[in-house]
């Protein structure tokens, strides 16, 4: 448990829905979201996961990161992500200073959570296969089903409503000790999702829901823990041909890029056309399907196409617009990824 007094917090809190909100204040709660989204970063890794070597800044600029995107402003000076945030949940004013700040760190976690799953260069197969199976095993689940909170996915229990319910969402970390030894000894999503259940039903004193990102990254990191992966699931074609398909969405799009962009106005040859369009396949392949990737030079997947290319011939003449084209159709898939694993659908 982060050590933090709950009634200087729930000042700080409110200090950061005032527009007139003054430096001190604000740094003093930045620090406090800092200092929530270091420790749980730094629990992250104590359960297998190495922030630091992965994207080779300390830990503790990597939590400042996590948290930027919540301190920018409006024109107005209004720090939208948290106003738009404390404004959803029910009776906000009649919380006390210890909800506040579950609901502050479930704001900071869910923060995190996101930014460490838009900051992989590539898509994460496992995390994908897991909310796929999830949302698999809750297609015809007696008691649960999917639905949002706060633009979020959630699990809920079947006949519940949150909007008549006053009470606090399940801390992430109680939610992990009641559900990790479950995920850790099982590899069958539907046998998890029943504990999951069991939880929700008996979880006097909170609503009855939890996030589906939560019980995805609970269920990963038992796996990290166990070095299950091969035997968790038997998906892996079923996840790489969704993955395929949507490459091939994304392809149509490329196709009319490199066609509006480059062809029509004569900036390089259909031959060219044609190698680049080849060439972005294979990327993509690359940073989607391969774990880890074969190569991450767009020089060398070029040159497949193009065995007589030299370094200086790629930097000067097809550099900038290989990158530009997968920068684009990287992009698409993200979204299409976005949309596929973190929608109702």
């Amino acid at each position: 448990m982060i050590s933090i007094n709950s009634v200087n917090t729930c000042v700080q809190i409110r200090s950061i829905l005032n527009p007139s909100i003054s430096r001190y204040e604000l740094k003093q709660f930045l620090n406090l979201c800092h200092k929530i989204a270091f420790v749980y970063l730094r629990k992250k890794e104590q359960s297998g996961r190495n922030f630091t070597y992965q994207f080779g800044i300390s830990l503790e600029d990597f939590a400042l990161d996590c948290i930027a995107e919540l301190f920018i402003e409006n024109e107005n000076g209004v720090y939208t992500k948290f106003t738009n945030y404390f404004s959803k949940i029910d009776n906000l004013s009649k919380l006390s200073n210890e909800d506040l700040l579950i609901s502050l760190r479930r704001l900071i976690f869910s923060q995190v959570n996101h930014h460490i799953y838009r900051t992989n260069k590539i898509f994460d197969p496992i995390l994908g296969k897991i909310i796929r199976n999830i949302k698999l095993a809750l297609l015809n689940h007696s008691l649960l089903h999917l639905n949002t909170y706060i633009n979020q996915l959630i699990i809920e229990l079947k006949n519940y409503s949150y909007k008549e319910d006053f009470n606090p969402v399940m801390p992430l970390e109680i939610l992990e000790i009641e559900l990790f030894s479950e995920a850790i000894h099982s590899n069958i999503i539907s046998v998890i999702i029943g504990k999951l259940a069991e939880i929700l039903i008996n979880a006097d004193g909170y609503k009855k829901f939890v996030y589906l990102m939560d019980v995805a990254f609970i269920i990963k990191s038992a796996k990290v823990n166990e070095l299950k992966f091969g035997e968790f699931s038997k998906e892996d074609v079923f996840i790489n041909d969704d993955i395929k398909s949507l490459i091939n969405r994304t392809m149509n799009k490329v196709n009319q890029l490199i066609d509006n962009t480059y062809l029509q106005k004569n900036k390089i040859t259909q031959a060219t056309a044609e190698c680049y369009t080849k060439t972005i396949i294979d990327i993509l392949h690359d940073s989607y399907l391969n774990q880890p990737a074969s190569s991450d030079h767009y020089f060398e997947h070029l040159c497949n196409y193009m065995p007589g290319m030299t370094k200086t011939d790629y930097n000067e003449v097809h550099r900038t617009k290989i990158e530009y084209i997968a920068k684009t159709a990287k992009n698409e898939i993200n979204r299409l990824l976005k949309k596929e694993y973190f929608s109702l659908q």
